[in-house]
């Protein structure tokens, strides 16, 4: 029989207030090793993100391998297999910021008094980083997911749309590289599984 209690939902994320889906941090940052200790300080709150939430990608090509004198497949092979992340920032802040101009997390610092600050593009540049999504379900008690990849680039950004009363939003994908042989770990913690 099925138990409603395991079927998740996003209903909200970390941090205190309950919106902190996406984290990032240096590479090197400390990763985490659960779905539910606190995150190590060198991970930094983006922001608000947009409805969609975060989407994980699998993409995978095979190879299919044949036997002489036979159609059937004999075996299938995985021969490229990437990971990537999907996300929007809905706030312009600096951590939403480094991410999307491809900075070092932590070298854009607005002003204190006017919070101005300037980045610059040109000739791609590449910063590799450390993100953590961090997905909440308090609708059926609190269970909890966590997506941790410890080496990660920006590999695509949307264009940004600027339109009369839309927020203008930061998207971009996130391709995660393997470091000893991992490139995504998923944490989970469902209390009705226990």
């Amino acid at each position: 029989m099925g138990d409603a209690n395991n079927l998740l939902v996003g209903t909200q994320a970390g941090g205190s207030d309950g919106t902190g889906l996406g984290w990032f941090g240096v590479t090197g940052t400390t990763m985490p090793t659960d779905a539910t200790t606190a995150l190590n300080a060198g991970f930094k709150d983006a922001g608000l993100i947009s409805e969609e939430g975060l989407v994980v990608s699998f993409a995978e090509q095979t190879k299919k391998i044949k036997a002489y004198g036979s159609t059937a497949t004999q075996r299938v092979l995985i021969i490229d297999s990437e990971f990537t992340f999907k996300i929007r920032f809905l706030e312009t802040n600096e951590i939403s910021q480094a991410v999307f101009w491809r900075k070092t997390i932590g070298s854009i610092t607005p002003a204190v008094s006017t919070g101005a600050f300037s980045v610059t593009a040109g000739p791609t540049s590449r910063n590799l980083f450390a993100f953590v999504g961090d997905i909440v379900d308090v609708s059926a008690g609190t269970n909890h997911l966590r997506f941790a990849a410890a080496s990660c680039e920006v590999t695509g950004r949307d264009d940004l749309s600027i339109s009369n009363g839309n927020e203008i939003g930061w998207g971009v994908t996130i391709t995660a590289y393997p470091v000893a042989g991992v490139a995504i770990t998923m944490f989970a913690a469902i209390p009705n599984l226990g």
